[in-house]
């Protein structure tokens, strides 16, 4: 506790780096097995909250389980966030197309190899992935050359390799 780290803005964003002053993260490495524990952790500034739990399984190909929750956050915080690794088409694809709006909730939960998470890596298993998140008062362009749509809601669905991107309501900004 009382920690800081600075997290970096995405490629090409403009706004100023995310801090994060609450870092409280319980856990052990246990050496016999090979693993980096994380009990429980929680990361959060004024504007968002992570509580997160899991491994990394060293004693084969590295393997990943985890789990993660977030409170309600600014889309861009949720952007800085995002690990590079964990469903990098989608993110690429949040990172071209969202602009802004408010992450109501997010759940992450992460069991696979390393490897499967990577974008150039082999496919992820079915049950090595999932990701449910809502967004509200979106500000997206969902398709390059469509007008944006502003106060949309966004539902995010991600099981192994499998992503829907379902858009609620919106108003298109038209010419």
């Amino acid at each position: 506790a009382g920690a800081s780290t600075t997290v970096p803005p995405p490629a090409g964003a403009q706004n100023d780096a995310l801090i994060l002053n609450r870092i409280a993260v319980a856990g052990h490495f246990d050496p016999g097995k090979h693993r980096l524990v994380v009990d429980e952790g929680d990361l959060g500034n004024t504007d968002l909250g992570l509580a997160m739990s899991g491994e990394a399984d060293f004693s084969g190909d590295l393997r990943l389980r985890a789990g993660l929750a977030g409170t309600r956050m600014p889309a861009e915080s949720m952007k800085r966030i995002w690990p590079v690794f964990v469903a990098p088409k989608v993110r690429d694809w949040f990172e071209a197309h969202f602009v802004s709006g408010t992450l109501e909730r997010i759940v992450v939960a992460v069991n696979a190899p390393f490897e499967t998470l990577k974008a150039s890596g082999p496919p992820i298993p079915d049950d090595g992935l999932s990701v449910e998140a809502q967004v509200t008062n979106c500000v997206i362009r969902p398709v390059e050359g469509l007008p944006m749509l502003r106060d949309a809601d966004l539902n995010v669905h991600i099981v192994g390799r499998d992503a829907v991107v379902s858009l609620g309501k919106a108003t298109a900004d038209l010419p």
